[in-house]
């Protein structure tokens, strides 16, 4: 049985990552709103947006895309989890 059929929707995910993207607007406006900038400097910030690269390389597997930009969205997820992580280690 595969883990995920071949008739899935890609639109789903465009869905699904419309809802991310969403969901980052929303932290930074309301950061924005108490009157804290740097809202994009935050953890979690990068930790939507290596959820953003993942959920694109994954619509770019099941849109049948070719190896080299599923790779590039992989490193960017890569790239984000580490500036998370240091950003959690900076904090106090």
């Amino acid at each position: 049985m595969d883990a995920l059929p071949d008739s899935l929707p890609v639109w789903i995910l465009d869905g699904i990552m419309l809802l991310v993207v969403l969901e980052a607007c929303l932290f930074a406006w309301a950061r924005r709103r108490r009157g804290r900038a740097r809202a994009f400097a935050q953890p979690w910030f990068f930790n939507l947006l290596s959820g953003l690269c993942l959920l694109a390389a994954l619509r770019m597997v099941l849109g049948g895309a070719t190896s080299w930009p599923v790779l590039l969205a992989l490193s960017g997820a890569f790239a984000a989890h580490l500036l998370d992580i240091h950003q959690r280690n900076r904090l106090p």
